[in-house]
């Protein structure tokens, strides 16, 4: 039985909420310490486990050993599954003490008979092992466990005692492969413990061919070396392991396909949410200009058409007027600029030339910064996307050196030849730790990325003592996918 969320739990002479039990671990010597990622992570992943799955901890201390035996457990009496751990290494205390340490009620468990910890040696009859009769064991239990109300169970298997020898223990992969059938067809799940340090390779080698998944290094994962029990029964050692290595083959080649097809998935996604963006932009450009921006010129003309009337005389009301003309002025070159650089029109008018030299002079008036601007003389007209992904990676570029270089100037460089589009920009600041500025600068440099991802370039940023450089190169050959937009 496991408490509460938000019940009281006695550890020793202090209580704890169950809350805190579910972030920190509690030592023996009832003091605690919070979990940490890779503990967290486990947890998660046991917590993800489903009936049918069949598995391996290999582990090499013992604190391993019992980092796997406690959320396995834990997380199948929370789902009201009966939990049977056969260990024959001392008498089960301290798998109790180490449940009980992470909120289960143990004494409750055990009484219930959902929690039952076998000291005996489950795997032998007359101290033979035969791997038929134990899997009629898992199957006896599992009945026994439907009929009680359980709605599954979990079986954990402490494997040292194969180390005793006992006949028929060269059957082990073999009933590895039996018991994995069997979890197969049943509401059951079941993980076998090896201790890495006193099993030799080769039976190692062989457990992780029996077992589709693996709890190895604090993670459960998917094993990719598992061999189905059909082609390992009744192979040759050449023959099991040729059948693997052509499986896998198979295994490589889809998991490519796949890893390619969601490639390709985030790609489109990623236009497609740039496409949005820009959309919206336009949008909020063009209502900007249709409605605040009308509304400010249609106010200033009255206000102008008040000073022009000569019936405001007193000094004071004839100021404010003045003063609300040049306010009524200020606001609406500052909306025109916030419009023109939510979609700069300039692109569409007259190409990306102009618009780069209009962007430049405003964004050095606004900054105080002094931005040397390099453009060739003339440049082909490109397809709106191409001119609109420079147009962004300069102003994004431009107002991370604003933000984050402390540099009072700053270079802009464009080159265009047959075979690409080169974009540079480089600054005089005091460098910058790449992965701070990222996460400092949140989407910026990640949409630069996507907007010259899509048109089949590269973003490079290079930044040390002397300043930061970005270098944008976007292909111009005839397989570059933004060719398919002219053709």
């Amino acid at each position: 039985m496991i408490a509460d969320e938000h019940s009281i739990v006695r550890r020793g002479s202090r209580l704890w909420l169950q809350s805190d039990l579910d972030r920190w671990t509690i030592n023996l010597g009832g003091t605690m310490s919070k979990k940490g990622p890779e503990r967290q992570r486990l947890e998660e992943q046991v917590h993800n486990l489903r009936p049918h799955d069949h598995l391996c901890a290999i582990y090499e201390t013992n604190e391993q050993r019992l980092a796997a035996v406690v959320p396995f457990f834990r997380d199948g009496l929370a789902k009201r599954e009966r939990c049977l751990y056969l260990t024959d290494q001392g008498s089960g205390e301290e798998v109790r003490m180490a449940l009980q340490d992470a909120g289960v009620d143990t004494a409750a468990a055990v009484k219930k008979g959902s929690l039952q910890i076998s000291v005996t040696p489950a795997y032998l009859t007359n101290g033979v092992f035969d791997a038929a009769t134990t899997v009629e064991f898992f199957n006896a239990s599992v009945r026994q466990s439907k009929e009680q109300g359980y709605v599954g169970q979990r079986f954990m298997g402490e494997m040292t005692w194969v180390l005793q020898t006992p006949p028929g223990h060269t059957r082990l992969a073999e009933f590895e492969m039996m018991i994995d059938d069997f979890y197969a067809t049943h509401e059951a799940m079941g993980l076998c413990q090896y201790d890495r340090k006193r099993f030799p390779a080769e039976t190692l080698l062989e457990v992780i061919k029996t077992h589709p998944l693996i709890l190895y290094d604090g993670k459960v994962t998917k094993n990719p070396y598992y061999v189905p029990h059909q082609l390992y029964l009744g192979s040759t050692g050449a023959e099991m392991e040729l059948r693997r290595l052509l499986e896998s083959l198979k295994d490589h080649e889809s998991a490519a396909v796949e890893q390619e097809q969601s490639r390709q998935t985030v790609l489109s996604l990623s236009a497609r949410l740039l496409k949005a963006q820009d959309d919206e932009r336009r949008r909020i450009a063009l209502q900007l200009h249709e409605t605040t921006v009308q509304s400010l010129i249609a106010m200033k003309m009255n206000l102008a058409r008040i000073a022009r009337s000569g019936r405001i005389t007193e000094t004071s009301l004839r100021n404010a007027l003045d003063e609300s003309l040049a306010l009524a002025e200020q606001s609406l070159q500052e909306l025109r600029t916030l419009s023109h650089l939510l979609h700069p029109p300039l692109i569409e008018e007259a190409g990306l030339l102009a618009a780069l030299r209009w962007y430049v002079e405003g964004f050095g008036d606004r900054s105080g910064m002094q931005v040397t601007l390099d453009l060739p003389p003339e440049l082909e007209r490109l397809p709106g996307q191409v001119e609109l992904a420079v147009f962004r990676v300069i102003q994004e570029a431009l107002t991370n050196v604003m933000r984050h270089a402390h540099s009072l100037t700053v270079k802009v460089t464009l080159k265009s030849d047959p075979e690409s589009i080169r974009l540079e920009i480089k600054d005089a600041g005091k460098g910058m730790e790449i992965h701070a500025v990222e996460k400092a600068a949140g989407i910026g440099i990640e949409g630069m990325r996507d907007r010259v991802g899509q048109l089949g370039g590269t973003i490079d940023i290079r930044s040390g003592s002397n300043g930061t450089t970005l270098t944008a190169v976007i292909p111009k050959n005839k397989g570059a996918p933004w060719q398919k937009l002219v053709s």
